[in-house]
């Protein structure tokens, strides 16, 4: 057995229906267009300004780990909306936001 499943077997999105699919190679171009560099930005502004939260809110985890959380989370949701998926990504986003309010 060659596949996981029969290739007439696995849905193709509409966006990669057209080509806009974000494959390994295009991540890797985009990082090695500065976007590394932008990251690291982002993740000195987020380690900054999730500390008194993270303690205020009693969260266990170590601060830099929770900064990959949501730098992966987000990165995560970008990839799948690029490739034309949306599903749960706004109940996921509705109960972060009670869990954070609590």
């Amino acid at each position: 057995m060659d596949q996981a499943l029969p290739v007439d077997l696995v849905k193709r999105s509409p966006a990669e229906e057209d080509g806009a699919i974000v494959t390994e190679e295009v991540m890797l171009d985009a990082g090695a267009g500065g976007e590394g560099t932008q990251a690291a930005g982002r993740r000195a502004v987020l380690t900054e300004a999730f500390g008194q939260p993270r303690r205020e809110l009693g969260i266990g985890l170590p601060l830099e780990a929770l900064v990959s959380l949501v730098m992966t989370f987000n990165l995560g949701i970008i990839i799948e909306r690029l490739g034309g998926i949306e599903t749960g990504h706004r109940e996921l986003l509705d109960w972060i936001d009670q869990w954070i309010s609590r």
